[in-house]
């Protein structure tokens, strides 16, 4: 059967609004919460065409024809006081009212448990997102039930029996969801895993919260092996290593806050490698990147001169050296820093050489003449740079970490 214009029409309005509110076009989003407010309550469907009365069957295809427009009627009512409550919760939270939009959350989830159940995969959203809001109104407590509620209900809905007790343990990471044979499954449980750490972290829960990130990295790794059997884009390749940086970074912030400074270390290094795996390297992926051939010179020779162009990879390296030298393993501090010192005097001499090729000028390179020998290659091993060390560690920034990551 045809649907009526009336119920098309609300299903369009709604994928505009939320559309829009994920563009943060929140006027627009207004508008269209506006018109679904509009809509004649009840759907306007079109009439039945009488069957004749000499065929058996008339009576049933009628009854059957009514018994559909009940549903699509109860449905398009539903949907419209759906799309009321969860776009102007959206919207609320968007431009962070959070009360009101926790209120609508709460209407919607009333909504969706009484027409859907308690298990629907709509619940689970829905308690993402409130959980989201009691967090920014530092309600921890009932943001970790909220996540908490949501996990069970993804379990549920992939068969995987009874949700893990996040505080109190649970089955390890790395098995969860074995045999159930749908990455997604994977991906939605590593993300509210690493939302529950993130509640526990800022509660000063530091073990529980450890716990839960390692879960939420071991079950993101899964997935990413999983759709590498598949074939992946380079895109996805991408995002799941973001994803695994973000989660290992507050694992070192765990290790950092617990004092275990190795640990922290080892999870920095990890970091810093898949940074730089990330970002690529090597003097032929630059002459690519540039159209242009490499100018080989004897301070353009190392390689991870490339990586450590990008910020994010530099900052990585300072955390890095910040950490060695909190840990005493100045010698290690010291490499770290000075190889990045280096990159930044390659950087600022090839941009004058770029200069000089642009206005027409040969010379000499005048940095090169003012660098000092200690510049060029520090030892290691010096009182002079243990000093040097010790210094660029005090003064390496606003401390070694941050809270937690968003």
């Amino acid at each position: 059967p045809v649907l009526p214009y009336n119920y098309l029409h609300l299903i369009t309005l709604f994928n505009l609004s939320r559309t829009c509110i994920r563009m943060k076009e929140l006027e627009r989003a207004r508008s269209y919460i506006n018109k679904i407010s509009n809509l004649p309550s009840n759907l306007i469907l079109t009439p039945t065409i009488p069957s004749s009365p000499h065929h058996r069957s008339s009576y049933s295809s009628s009854s059957h024809h009514h018994h559909h427009q009940h549903l699509l009627h109860h449905r398009y009512k539903h949907l419209i006081s759906l799309s009321k409550h969860y776009h102007e919760g959206l919207l609320q939270q968007r431009q962070e009212h959070l009360t009101p939009a926790l209120e609508h959350y709460n209407a919607v989830l009333s909504l969706c448990r009484r027409e859907l159940g308690h298990y629907h995969i709509y619940n689970a959203t829905v308690l993402e997102k409130k959980a989201k809001v009691l967090f920014d109104q530092h309600n921890l407590p009932n943001a970790f039930l909220s996540y908490l509620a949501a996990l069970r209900v993804y379990d549920y809905q992939f068969g995987n029996g009874a949700a893990v007790d996040a505080a109190t343990g649970g089955t390890d990471g790395g098995t969860d969801g074995e045999g159930i044979g749908d990455g997604e499954y994977l991906l939605e449980r590593s993300r509210i895993l690493y939302e529950i750490g993130r509640t526990l972290h800022d509660r000063e829960e530091y073990s529980d919260a450890l716990r839960m990130y390692k879960k939420a990295l071991a079950l993101r790794l899964q997935h990413s092996d999983t759709v590498d059997e598949i074939g992946a884009t380079v895109v996805t390749h991408a995002t799941a290593t973001k994803d695994a940086i973000k989660i290992l970074t507050n694992i070192g912030r765990m290790h950092h806050i617990m004092r275990d400074l190795d640990g922290a270390v080892k999870v920095n290094l990890q970091i810093v490698n898949m940074a730089i795996a990330m970002v690529g390297g090597g003097r032929q992926q630059q002459s690519q990147s540039q159209g242009q051939q490499h100018i080989a010179s004897n301070d353009d020779d190392d390689d991870d001169d490339i990586p450590l162009q990008h910020a994010f990879v530099r900052n990585q390296f300072v955390v890095l050296g910040n950490l060695y030298v909190e840990a005493r393993r100045l010698d290690e501090a010291m490499e770290v820093f000075s190889k990045i010192s280096r990159q930044q005097l390659r950087s600022r001499r090839r941009r004058q050489r770029q200069r000089q090729r642009a206005a027409g000028e040969g010379g000499s390179d005048d940095l090169l003449h003012h660098a000092r020998p200690e510049e060029e290659d520090v030892d290691t091993s010096s009182a002079f740079a243990v000093k040097v060390a010790e210094r660029l560690g005090n003064v390496g920034g606003n401390g070694t970490y941050t809270a937690a990551a968003a």
